[in-house]
């Protein structure tokens, strides 16, 4: 039985579990490592979620990152050759004042009240995985957020905020992640 259980998982959710392993083998005390893990792991929330027009694109893939730009050179270091299904992976940065248009997936760096909010706000009902890093974000509409718990990259996630942007999110990132909210999404 252990080896078809090893034959049907997947590559990616294997590398996924060992990023996991990974991170509780060495706490993250260096921000330049947590920038990379976090760069990874926005790369790998993406091919787990399922977006309404899936398979329908071949247009780049668009990340936009915000109040991050260690999350963003990462990401931009990854980005090279990889592709969500068939389309490449592109990083934007976005400053207040962009619009976030055309992007699938958001990323809000640090970022507290008006301005998570706002971000939010702009691609509410919107086809886009917002994923952030501040505490408390998804009861403002994120879909996935960064924790730290005991200096280890961890992520939770809304299924409400992920349903009402009619994303799907494989059952195999929800097993990974420290916390699903089944509530109703603000």
């Amino acid at each position: 039985m252990q080896p078809r259980f090893h034959s049907l998982l997947a590559p990616t959710i294997r590398w996924l579990l060992l990023a996991l392993l990974a991170c509780n083998a060495a706490a993250i005390t260096d921000p330049n490592l947590e920038a990379r893990v976090k760069a990874a792991f926005l790369y790998k929330f993406a091919t787990y979620v399922e977006w309404p027009d899936a398979g329908q694109s071949e247009a780049p893939f668009v990340v936009g990152i915000v109040e991050s730009d260690q999350i963003a050179a990462a990401l931009q270091l990854l980005a090279p050759g990889r592709h969500i299904g068939r389309r490449p992976l592109v990083v934007r940065r976005l400053k207040t004042g962009d619009s976030p248009n055309g992007v699938q997936m958001l990323f809000v760096g640090q970022s507290t009240g008006a301005a998570l909010k706002t971000w939010i706000d702009n691609v509410r009902g919107q086809p886009v995985l917002v994923v952030t890093e501040t505490e408390g974000a998804l009861t403002q509409g994120s879909v996935i957020n960064f924790v730290l718990a005991e200096q280890h990259v961890r992520f939770e996630i809304s299924l409400p905020a992920a349903e009402q942007r009619h994303l799907k999110i494989s059952s195999r990132l929800l097993s990974v992640a420290r916390q699903v909210q089944t509530g109703s999404a603000p």
